[in-house]
């Protein structure tokens, strides 16, 4: 995942009409869908345990848009140094305490947006809309810090970490690294093959086209609880739970 660090327009921050670029891994594109609530409450998680929470001074001298609240802090590295770099998490929550969940977490390192991702309820799952770390020239763990808090707020939502999305060929590989998984038990055989070759030639992130479009992946119940193992050593989200 290649791209470069600068500041973005508050447009950024949260995409009105989304369109899918070759640098951005996933395509929002989506028509927000009304979830079903069989086992869960009004999807208000985040407004009853953020909303009101004290905001501490960030790091770095950032001041927030005033639509944003922080709710956590990542560490992610820098490619320079080599050494941790504590990254704030904002929310930009578009829901309200009665609707289903959908907001716009965006992280920040050294006074800059280095990466956001756009989730929301989907059935039984979060679905990633959005994502993108255009920060990740500099710094590396973007990526995987976005997929870590897809996964914290599923487990606030009561959606037992299940999450989903639809990947272009140039984030298959990561995705997949990061535990996803395709329906098809032959695409996930191809990846594995694309990504061994891979390897073997000095690729880092190689495109895999085993579709023509989008793919659709997933967290497996195994990969769900990797996650959860990692969470209870080092949750990003404040008060997230496990379970």
């Amino acid at each position: 995942m290649h791209g470069i660090l600068q500041a973005l327009p508050s447009a950024w921050l949260r995409p009105k009409n989304p369109a899918v670029t070759k640098t951005t891994p996933l395509q929002i594109g989506h028509q927000q869908q009304a979830a079903s609530f069989e086992d869960i409450p009004s999807g208000d998680v985040f407004v009853r345990r953020f909303a009101s929470a004290p905001v501490k001074p960030v790091l770095f001298g950032l001041k927030l848009p005033e639509s944003q609240v922080e709710v956590g802090k990542a560490e992610i590295r820098d490619h320079r140094t080599g050494k941790k770099v504590v990254s704030v998490v904002a929310l930009e929550q578009s829901s309200q305490p009665n609707e289903p969940f959908h907001g716009n977490f965006v992280l920040y390192a050294k006074e800059h947006p280095v990466g956001q991702s756009d989730m929301y309820i989907e059935g039984k799952s979060i679905k990633v809309g959005y994502m993108e770390a255009n920060g990740r020239k500099e710094f590396d763990g973007i990526g995987t810090a976005l997929h870590q808090i897809a996964v914290e707020t599923s487990l606030k939502e009561n959606k037992k970490g299940r999450v989903k999305l639809q990947s272009l060929d140039g984030a298959v590989g990561f995705h997949y690294k990061s535990g996803f998984r395709a329906k098809s038990k032959r695409v996930n055989q191809q990846i594995e093959a694309f990504i061994t070759q891979a390897k073997r030639d000095g690729v880092r992130e190689p495109d895999i086209n085993v579709s023509s479009g989008l793919l659709e992946m997933s967290l497996p119940k195994e990969s769900i609880e990797q996650w959860k193992a990692r969470i209870r050593r080092k949750p990003i989200l404040r008060d997230s739970q496990e379970d």
